[in-house]
């Protein structure tokens, strides 16, 4: 896993968690005294993929930015762990003692290794949901801006939902495959999908995984869009084309001109929104690593649906500030109206986080 980290771990230490994990024995805290090793900060940035901790007393360690996946944590003690931006895909958690007291903000975990990658977002806070009065081609609909409050945490998808996590639901429910359009398949995101394919889709996770999945209410979604920030995208009130994949073959107050794609891209080609939800990628609006997002503003309004515009073929010059601002289809949401199967729109998931 790749990570910028502050403090990489000294050679030494690496090599001493290298013997640890190759150990023939199961008293892991007891190898952790042998060797040394601080919990604190010594296995910060560490690659502990495929680890066993059974029954270890994790309390108190610092697993921050590592690479913890597939790790069997099996009736360790977990709490007041901290696994911040740590990636726990295939690391089941939930077999471990004090959950509810682990530090996981902004991990990855991943249910199934069919199921998206989720960005766990735990929002202890408030943020101010929807657009400024002055903001340029405000619509009616983007406001009045109010006070949104998080009591609970929540996961939500790093990327949209892609081809091959999709077509694996389509195989597994003997379901038509949805078509590409050309553009391939694979890591791009699943277009040509409807609002009951995408509930069926979660539907289907639930079943296979345990976990209650769904698709994010209009409020995560801007929430985690948002990252911290208050104006029209992350980047401040502008954005180009290389932060984000748009129409941007005009120019208009919301950015410059620059490449028009007109297809998707893989879930991973742009770079990620800085700030308290950087892990969060690849949200519209945020110019994140994103399949093919529309550089769309943080607030849209059509996200109330899950939905989000993913390849910018759907608008034309002729509508040059839909294209930009786009909700999340090329037309303003109603709130009455389900998104439609078509070519230009996609679906991340979301899922409740037990505590």
């Amino acid at each position: 896993m790749k990570s910028a980290s502050p403090d990489p771990l000294r050679p030494e230490v690496y090599r001493r968690i290298a013997r640890l994990l190759a150990a023939d024995t199961s008293d892991f805290n007891e190898l952790v005294r042998v060797a040394e090793l601080d919990p604190a900060k010594d296995f910060r940035h560490a690659d502990l993929a495929g680890g066993s901790m059974v029954g270890a007393d994790l309390r108190g360690f610092d697993f921050s930015f590592s690479d913890f996946r597939d790790v069997d944590v099996t009736g360790a003690s977990i709490a007041g762990a901290r696994f911040e931006r740590a990636d726990l895909a295939g690391t089941d958690l939930s077999k471990a003692k004090g959950l509810g007291e682990a530090h996981l903000e902004l991990a990855i975990i991943q249910d199934a290794p069919f199921a998206p990658e989720l960005v766990v977002v735990i929002p202890t806070g408030s943020f101010v949901m929807g657009s400024l009065e002055d903001e340029p081609e405000r619509l009616e609909l983007e406001g009045p801006q109010h006070s949104v409050t998080f009591a609970r945490p929540f996961a939500l998808g790093q990327y949209p939902v892609t081809f091959e996590e999709y077509d694996h639901f389509c195989e597994g429910t003997r379901r038509e495959p949805p078509p590409d359009e050309g553009w391939g398949r694979g890591r791009r995101p699943v277009i040509n999908v409807s609002w009951e394919d995408a509930q069926a889709y979660c539907g289907w996770l639930t079943e296979q995984t345990g976990q209650g999945y769904r698709l994010p209410s209009e409020a995560e979604w801007e929430y985690a869009c948002r990252a911290g920030t208050t104006a029209s995208f992350w980047t401040g009130k502008a954005i180009g084309a290389d932060r984000a994949n748009y129409a941007a073959n005009f120019s208009n107050v919301y950015g410059r001109k620059g490449e028009h794609r007109g297809h998707t891209t893989p879930v991973d080609s742009f770079e990620a929104n800085p700030g308290v939800y950087r892990t969060c990628t690849a949200m519209s609006g945020s110019g994140a690593r994103t399949a093919g997002t529309a550089a769309t503003r943080t607030r849209q309004p059509m996200a109330a649906h899950g939905f989000e515009a993913t390849v910018p073929s759907a608008w034309s010059a002729a509508a040059p500030i839909t294209a930009v601002r786009g909700t999340c289809a090329p037309q303003p949401a109603t709130g009455s109206s389900r998104p439609p199967a078509n070519d230009y729109l996609g679906f991340r998931v979301s899922r409740t986080v037990t505590r």
